[in-house]
């Protein structure tokens, strides 16, 4: 067929490829490089952000640790130093035991004084470390007491006085005289010269050989020893 050679010619080949622009098919290394750029620097800023408040709470927890042992030192030391303050103030500690220079006897603590003072100033001397001059209302305490004043020659105060009301004898805690251990005689109530013209308005105990009755009213501004109780 006349000019069929030449549009065999013009027509193209099966073999023929459609050519693509090379900008159009290669990948963009560079957008997914600054893509992974960019994420690496989001997770390491999150990190950061992470580590710094880790850090921060690490802190925090440390201080509220050292707050909290600053605070239970301090009460310890309080409570060492109440317990302290109140054995001063108190000889008798609440286990029975008493301090050097006091003697435990059923339950209290006794303390026999080697000075010798009036006996409002016994009293009050006994009140100043928490305790008050004896007072004795059982045997079993008279029969004690007896038994150590019989090693001594001294006089001891104990906390009975008539000095309110004549004849009328009361403890240091106000409570009224019941169980008497008054020697034979006592009490008399003697007056003597110059100052002792008021009467003895005081008890006191002392040595009395084969007898536990040995109360005897006493001029209260006379010097004498003391057993103070706690």
């Amino acid at each position: 067929m006349p000019g069929s050679e030449e549009i065999y010619q013009n027509m193209p080949s099966k073999a023929s490829k459609v050519k693509i622009p090379q900008e159009q098919w290669q990948p963009d290394h560079g957008k997914h490089h600054r893509n992974d750029q960019h994420s690496t620097s989001n997770y390491l800023e999150s990190q950061g952000r992470n580590h710094g408040c880790t850090h921060t709470n690490m802190l925090l927890l440390s201080l509220c640790v050292l707050l909290l042992c600053g605070i239970i030192v301090l009460g310890v030391l309080y409570a060492i130093q109440e317990k302290t303050l109140q054995q001063q103030n108190n000889p008798g500690s609440l286990t029975g035991q008493c301090f050097d220079g006091w003697e435990s006897f059923n339950g209290s603590c006794y303390y026999f004084s080697h000075d010798a003072l009036n006996w409002t100033a016994s009293r009050d001397e006994c009140r100043s470390v928490g305790g008050h001059l004896v007072i004795i209302d059982r045997k079993e305490t008279q029969i004690y007491f007896t038994q150590k004043i019989n090693k001594s020659e001294n006089y001891f105060w104990i906390g009975l006085t008539d000095s309110e009301k004549e004849g009328q004898w009361k403890w240091v805690d106000n409570t009224d005289l019941k169980l008497k251990f008054w020697h034979k005689g006592q009490p008399n109530n003697s007056k003597g010269f110059g100052n002792h013209t008021t009467g003895e308005d005081c008890g006191i105990v002392r040595h009395v050989t084969r007898s536990e009755h040995n109360w005897f009213d006493e001029y209260c501004g006379s010097l004498n020893n003391r057993i103070c109780e706690v």
